[in-house]
């Protein structure tokens, strides 16, 4: 089963914690553990990679997997480097 995670609306500062309310509950586990595999790993790319890479579509061992856009990407990105960074990035920052 695959599900999407999109930000439709662009905000100029996407909290963690604003992003992570947008999530459907069911999937906020999916999104803790993809956001610790891209801390862990040090990934700051745009949401190109995310939809051209073969690293860069995150499949859970639960079968299912992470689709997002391109600017959904660079919000995933922004707003987990904002928390990690203590900056307020933007999804533009990652495109």
């Amino acid at each position: 089963m695959a599900y999407e995670v999109l930000i439709s609306d662009h905000k100029p500062v996407l909290a963690r914690a604003d992003y992570v309310a947008a999530i459907e509950k069911p999937f906020t586990p999916h999104f803790e553990a993809l956001r610790a595999g891209i801390v862990l790993r040090k990934i700051r790319q745009d949401g190109s990679w995310h939809q051209n890479a073969a690293e860069g579509v995150p499949a859970f061992t639960d079968g299912r997997v992470a689709r997002f856009s391109m600017r959904a990407g660079g919000d995933l990105m922004a707003s987990i480097w904002s928390a990690e960074d203590g900056h307020d990035y933007e999804y533009m920052d990652f495109s």
